[in-house]
């Protein structure tokens, strides 16, 4: 009998751990890989997948799903949504070199620095519109790790937003920046409505006349006699003198369609204020001091 095969005395890989530290979990048993642009591959360090949304949906048949992706430009929309599971995006790894061509299912050629850790190697996802991550929904585990996300300059009215988390409560971020572009321009305000015009306001009545008698009878508050002879001037003694003006109205107030109310609508570097009011009315002729029923006791002298 033989004593069997000794052990290599390598030290078991840790699966918990994460690439950048445990360099086991660097093969395709334990990862599928990306590289960005690359046609045709199956997701193997020596045939990577060409986008991060198909590295994540091969990821999902391994028993830790993970994506290892290295350092290039995806110009896409990473979205992790309710369903998806437990995922890990691992970046800060150097893509293969034209010996080991992404995409082509080599002969495990290329260097050895591909596929190997390096903090400054991180991938830049960066889709031309919208954001570069999205995670909804989920409550399983989520690592995002050694990766750059930016979101482009937003369009008018729009916001530019690079990474969102929503409704979502294990995702752990580690070394990963985030840049968002500009926020688009809003909407020119509009113009407030215009302000309903005033009330025009009520002139002053108009002064009452003076009557031809009033210092005579009146105003002294002494009774004529009928033996009094008074002298009238003709065609003056039965109406009393013309009234005054009545005063120009106040200005009409704006009171509908205006916040807060009765007050001057200024919206858009416009003025909307009420119209002025209508001048008051003349005032009326003065009363007649005497009806001719009173007169009738009273002589009138002759010039």
């Amino acid at each position: 009998m033989d004593g069997g095969d000794g052990g290599d005395g390598a030290a078991p890989c840790n699966d918990k751990g994460a690439p950048s530290t445990e360099a086991c979990l660097v093969s395709d048993k334990y990862a599928v890989f990306v590289a960005a642009g690359a046609v045709g591959g199956t997701g193997s360090k020596e045939s990577p997948l060409g986008t991060i949304a198909a590295g994540i949906a091969k990821a999902k048949t391994l028993p830790s799903p993970a994506s290892i992706v290295c350092n290039a430009t995806c110009a896409e929309n990473v979205q992790l949504k309710a369903g998806d599971g437990a995922m890990a995006i691992y970046g800060g790894f150097t893509c293969p070199t034209a010996s080991g061509d992404a995409g082509d299912a080599g002969d495990g050629g290329g260097s050895a620095a591909d596929w190997a850790y390096t903090a400054t190697k991180r991938p830049l996802i960066a889709p031309p519109t919208g954001s570069a991550l999205t995670v909804t929904g989920l409550t399983s585990k989520v690592v995002i790790s050694d990766v750059d996300l930016a979101s482009a300059n937003a369009t008018a009215n729009a916001s530019s937003i690079a990474a969102i988390v929503s409704q979502s409560t294990d995702v752990t971020f580690l070394r990963v920046k985030v840049t968002a572009g500009t926020g688009g321009k809003g909407h020119s305000p509009d113009a407030g409505d215009n302000g309903a015009n005033g009330v025009a306001a009520d002139g002053g009545n108009g002064g009452a006349g003076r009557g031809l008698f009033e210092s005579a009878g009146h105003a002294t508050g002494r009774k004529l006699e009928w033996a009094e002879c008074l002298r009238i001037p003709r065609r003056a003694w039965w109406r009393g003198s013309q009234g005054s003006s009545g005063t120009t109205g106040d200005d009409g107030v704006p009171s509908t369609n205006v916040d807060p109310a009765n007050a001057m609508n200024v919206w858009g570097q416009r003025d909307h204020g009420g119209k002025s009011g209508d001048n008051g009315t003349v005032g009326s002729p003065g009363v007649e001091r005497f009806q001719s029923s009173r007169l009738r006791r009273l002589r009138v002298c002759s010039r």
